[in-house]
């Protein structure tokens, strides 16, 4: 069995969470504020710690050098079996990921695209016919673990409707993501267990009953 740590939306406070000794890592985006090199510079020192014998990253919404200098942003993370999954699949330990930072438009943040460009993007990789075991998105699928509440009598569904569509008929094990804060844990729908990571709570606070989450595939 390989052990699979799963965590999202740290937003610089990484040092908070203990993460036990695992073969794989995989954060889904969302570790700086703003993106900055120096954020990047200071979560590069935080992987460099920790225990895993790979680490997956992607890059969420905040994490705005991957999308301006993406050229850059990689060179600051890949280190020590760091792999930075933009776009891409990736087999390790026999195990098959895709990981994406798309996802719908929010606010003017990174990685933002039209539902076009998404419909068309997964369009693809579902016609690509290839295996994925581990599904790795920043966004939700729509209408899973998507809901938002701004405290002010606005709650919805926020997440991708093409990536709902896809991952149906991919049917990975797990669909790994983070973003909508408030809905953290775990989603069993037709043999894919979905799976919002998210750490902080919607004002970037710790949250005393989250913890990262342990997989065995």
């Amino acid at each position: 069995m390989t052990s699979i740590c799963v965590i999202s939306d740290t937003h610089n406070c990484h040092e908070l969470f203990n993460i036990p000794k695992v073969d794989i890592l995989i954060h889904c985006g969302d570790f700086t504020n703003m993106g900055t090199v120096p954020e990047f510079n200071k979560f590069s020192k935080w992987l460099n710690k920790v225990d895993a014998k790979h680490k997956i990253i992607i890059y969420g919404n905040h994490d705005f050098l991957g999308e301006r200098i993406p050229i850059l942003a990689k060179q600051l993370l890949t280190h020590n079996n760091v792999h930075v999954l933009d776009n891409q699949f990736l087999t390790i330990e026999n195990i098959n990921f895709y990981g994406t930072s798309w996802q719908p438009q929010f606010h003017n943040w990174a990685f933002n695209k039209s539902l076009e460009d998404r419909e068309r993007h997964w369009n693809n990789i579902v016609s690509r016919n290839k295996k994925i075991d581990v599904l790795i998105t920043h966004c939700p699928p729509y209408g899973i673990r998507d809901l938002i509440d701004d405290g002010h009598l606005r709650i919805e569904n926020v997440g991708c409707a093409a990536l709902k569509k896809a991952a149906e008929i991919i049917k990975p094990k797990y669909h790994v993501f983070g973003h909508i804060h408030e809905n953290f844990g775990i989603s069993d729908i037709d043999r894919t267990k979905y799976i919002n990571a998210s750490m902080l709570d919607n004002t970037l606070r710790k949250v005393a009953d989250r913890e990262p989450i342990i997989l065995e595939i």
